[in-house]
């Protein structure tokens, strides 16, 4: 017998009825949302949005407490929430791609060059190589060196909607939060205390977890 899917009315009472939980889920990200313009009660009321959208999910026979459940559930997704408060600019797919190929050159060429090389306007030129200087130093080793993260989601117009790409749904919710901090030029520090992890275990998630499924991912496209 299939479960009768909770109504909008059950799901309100029973995440408002752990307002305490989501209130201090919210708290863990309250220097980051006011860095963004953002309130507690800002933080608190998305909180409430993810706990009622979470609540169908919500599975008693796991016996995992719901308590438990909405804390982890609210806390992961606070973070894609900031991440879409972020005003920074987002470049077009062709500006990425291109950025890509430029990236990928055994040296560096003035803009005449590459404008003649790739058969590109001065301004798509110089929009790219804005894109991978702004980028360049998010990377999977270290704080500032390796294999810049950016590069591998070159084909997605705008990382918001990363959601949507089978990629993502390999993942797990923290190392979808680790990958979207990391996206967003977060120290593995600032990660993990986003997450509740220490740097070291940030860095071993990002490096044997992550990075694998994203250079098979990369290899496919």
């Amino acid at each position: 017998m299939i479960a009768e899917k909770p109504t909008k009315e059950e799901a309100n009472v029973k995440v408002l009825e752990k307002i305490g939980v989501i209130k201090s889920a919210a708290s863990k990200h309250l220097k980051r949302a006011e860095r963004l313009g953002l309130t507690f009660d800002d933080l608190v009321n998305a909180g409430v949005v993810i706990g009622i959208q979470a609540y169908p999910r919500y599975k008693k026979e796991s016996g995992v407490k719901f308590s438990t459940f909405l804390y982890k559930s609210i806390r992961m997704n606070l973070i894609s929430y900031l991440n879409n408060q972020n005003k920074s600019v987002c470049y077009p797919r062709d500006v990425k791609e291109l950025a890509y190929r430029i990236y990928k050159l055994d040296k560096e060429y003035s803009v005449e060059e590459l404008m003649r090389f790739f058969k590109k306007s001065e301004r798509m030129i110089e929009a790219a190589i804005k894109f991978n200087d702004e980028k360049d130093a998010l990377s999977f080793e270290g704080e500032n060196e390796g294999f810049p993260v950016s590069h591998m989601f070159y084909k997605i117009d705008d990382f918001t909607n990363v959601f949507v790409e089978d990629f993502l749904n390999t993942l797990d919710e923290k190392e979808k939060a680790i990958l979207q901090l990391k996206m967003n030029d977060m120290s593995n520090v600032q990660i993990g205390h986003e997450v509740g992890l220490s740097k070291s275990r940030v860095g071993n998630i990002i490096r044997l977890k992550i990075k694998p499924k994203l250079e098979q991912y990369y290899a496919e496209v």
